[in-house]
């Protein structure tokens, strides 16, 4: 499009139809868009992806944080089968809360993972109040009409079912776009000009068009990036200046002022109810301490397990825990047939309650380290189950008690930067034949993101209270089999309770060697001295007995065993913490090892191991725990203002300077109760090998592990 001179406008326009990467066609993401946007100075951008709304929990976080000056308005472009047959586009606004989950019914009619579901018209039309119709873009009826120049009664026939009209910027609509503002003059409806936006700027064509290329779409062939106010006056100029005011600035204006400001994703979490949950919890449990603790150790666990419950109460997440409780007795578990991912495998009342193997008064685990230093932590829990049995857990969740209904959850597929490079090669634009790598590189980078499928995702389980109105909240689509499926859950938030229940291979191998030598799994010993012998160098220094073992078919984690020489169950976990860690080992801890002469004992392998050595050197618990928190998530390599301070004050604290450059190394470190619980799992699976050794090649074989 050739840009004219250009003419000074009083204020900005506002874009009213544009696409982001959510939608799978376009080279920025939602977040870059508003941020654009906002540097433009425009005071309202309304994103509206082709056939989805995914965009919108990212929407909202990004103008929550009160950076920008752009506010969002929500929105989809409609692919609608009219009665005549053929599919066009209309363009629907959110105006209120009313449209917003009627906006969610109307998604909910159709299979999710399709990218652009088509809607019938006659369901379309059930659902539009509270929306604004808009006439859709290149590929709406009333331009295709227009286009053909069909007679004002057709075309008057479609504004009639329209609350604005939307012009495009192209040179070749000049006559079609004069044509629709007299007829919507006449009306009485809003014309307005809008970008149509899959990319900002002029220099991101190229990757859109490798992107139309990749998707084979030919869904716009014209499109321009996200005009700025003066570039849209000037593809208007054919317009009176007044005119052209009024359809590029002026109309976007009357359009937002009937848009509320609508929320998307609640902060409160509505939770199954549990009657008497609490009481019931406390019963359960201190009826079980003193079937699980001797007389020594009978006061601390009363004491942890008063915190947490009490935790728990403050979150009212007791229920919740029962529930869990339910599902466990339904799927006739016991914890030797679960394992627990995260610090709550650590939770004693999981424990208490058969969920956990980890004892928390074992491994030392006090409810701080669980739920921070003033209890205050949100709950999670992720549960493995054996693969087989999976399907038929997560069926079980939605009769629990209090819960309505479960749905599954979704995940995005998108383009990964391997995958689009190898596509550009093949994308048969002449004008990248020239490019050097670090221009593909960069076209790759904006290809990225692009969503390309949404698939069922049967791990995160929404569980649902019964009589809730989920739809005021999400759509809930249906899967090609039938089941059904939440729909923004990719995006890591939820109004109600999750849980997340994984499928895992090694629990299914223990499964099978129960199966196949008749031994209970609650029998198999989890005393490391049992297995040690796999765990011992041969002559030449190498540990090769446990190779084909869980957890240590990596030659960097048999390394860790030669030179920690594990003794215990502890020693296990600690090594088992550093291979699932970040900087832990290599070129951190693994020379202190040998050149200090430490052992595992002495080193930071889990976050707990540097709370509890700062407790042995007089640090107050919530500052320990603070510093240690802050070493988990690979802070100190940052230098920021607080890692310094306690840098100082573990200086003062005489702890070593070997020690603080360690935990400046660290980027990332697994929680102790998490390792210990992945070592109860390998331990089973060492006695298995060493006393069943012909089954237990069988069924590692079997499963490909």
């Amino acid at each position: 499009m050739q840009v004219k001179e250009k003419r000074l406008c009083q204020r900005e326009r506002i874009e009213l139809h544009c696409h982001t990467k959510s939608g799978g066609n376009a080279t920025m993401y939602p977040g870059e868009l508003i941020r654009y946007a906002s540097k433009m100075s425009m005071p309202a951008i309304a994103i509206t992806d082709t056939g989805n709304i995914f965009a919108f929990p990212e929407i909202e976080s990004v103008c929550s944080r009160g950076e920008y000056i752009t506010r969002p308005i929500y929105g989809m472009e409609v692919l609608v089968r009219y009665p005549d047959g053929e599919v066009y586009t209309l363009t629907a606004l959110v105006k209120n809360e009313t449209g917003k989950e009627n906006l969610y019914e109307l998604i909910s009619t159709v299979e999710c993972g399709d990218m652009r579901p088509v809607f019938d018209y006659d369901s379309f039309t059930k659902y539009r109040d509270g929306l604004l119709i808009g006439s859709g873009a290149e590929k709406g009826k009333l331009r295709a009409e227009a286009v053909n120049n069909s007679s004002d009664d057709v075309l008057n026939g479609i504004i009639d079912e329209l609350d604005y009209i939307e012009l495009l910027p192209y040179e070749c609509d000049e006559e079609i776009n004069k044509r629709l503002i007299q007829l919507a003059e006449k009306k009485g409806k809003i014309a307005v000009a809008v970008s149509d936006a899959h990319f900002l700027t002029e220099n991101d064509r190229i990757p859109w068009k490798v992107v139309n290329k990749m998707l084979a779409d030919s869904f716009n062939k014209r499109s321009v990036h996200l005009l700025s106010t003066g570039e849209m006056m000037d593809a208007f100029s054919y317009l009176p200046d007044d005119k052209a005011t009024e359809i590029v600035i002026d109309n976007t204006y009357k359009i937002v002022d009937q848009c509320e400001k609508i929320i998307i994703c609640p902060k409160h979490i509505d939770m199954p109810e549990v009657q008497n949950a609490g009481e019931r919890l406390r019963d359960i449990c201190y009826k079980a301490l003193d079937h699980y603790y001797e007389a020594d150790d009978k006061d601390k666990a009363r004491e942890w397990l008063n915190k947490e419950i009490g935790a728990l109460d403050d979150q009212n997440e007791c229920g919740f825990l029962l529930e869990i409780k339910e599902l466990r007795d339904k799927a006739g578990f016991r914890s030797c047939d679960l394992s627990l991912r995260g610090r709550y495998a650590g939770s004693i009342v999981l424990y208490l309650l058969g969920i956990t193997g980890v004892d928390p008064i074992r491994f030392n685990l006090p409810p701080e380290t669980l739920y921070g230093k003033d209890l205050s932590g949100t709950f999670n829990l992720d549960m493995n189950v054996p693969a087989s049995l999976h399907d038929s857990v997560v069926n079980q969740i939605g009769t629990l008690e209090g819960v309505g209904r479960a749905f599954t959850d979704t995940y995005q597929e998108s383009f990964y930067a391997d995958y689009a490079e190898h596509l550009m090669n093949y994308s048969g634009l002449e004008e990248i034949v020239d490019y050097s790598d670090d221009e593909i590189k960069k076209i790759c980078e904006k290809i990225v993101g692009n969503a390309i499928k949404w698939k069922k995702w049967p791990t995160t389980i929404w569980m649902l209270p019964e009589g809730m109105d989920y739809k005021k909240y999400l759509p809930v689509c249906k899967t090609a089999d039938g089941s059904e499926v939440a729909y923004f859950s990719h995006y890591n938030w939820s109004p109600v309770r999750t849980v997340n229940v994984y499928r895992h291979d090694t629990l299914e191998a223990l499964r099978q060697l129960s199966l196949v030598t008749g031994v209970d799994l609650s029998d198999v010993p989890t005393d490391f001295e049992t297995v040690k012998e796999l765990f011992v160098a041969d002559d030449t220094g190498e540990v090769s007995s446990c190779k084909d073992i869980p957890g240590f078919k990596t030659g960097l984690v048999r390394s860790m065993v030669a030179k920690l020489r594990p003794e215990t169950l502890e020693d296990i976990a600690k090594i088992i913490g550093m291979a699932h860690g970040t900087n832990v080992w290599s070129d951190n801890q693994e020379k202190l090892v040998e050149e200090y002469g430490l052992g595992a004992k002495d080193i930071i392998c889990n976050r707990e191991d540097i709370y509890d050595y700062l407790l042995s050197k007089g640090f107050e618990s919530g500052e320990a725990y603070d510093i240690s928190e802050c070493i988990r998530k690979g802070i100190p390599k940052s230098k920021k203002t607080s890692w310094l301070k306690w840098k100082k004050d573990m200086f003062n604290a005489d702890v070593p300077t070997w020690y603080i450059e360690a935990c400046e190394k660290i980027r990332y470190l697994l929680p102790r109760a998490h390792s210990v619980s992945y070592s109860l799992m390998y331990t089973r699976m060492a006695w298995f090998k060493l006393n069943y050794p012909k089954e237990y090649r069988m069924v590692v074989e079997e499963l490909g592990l």
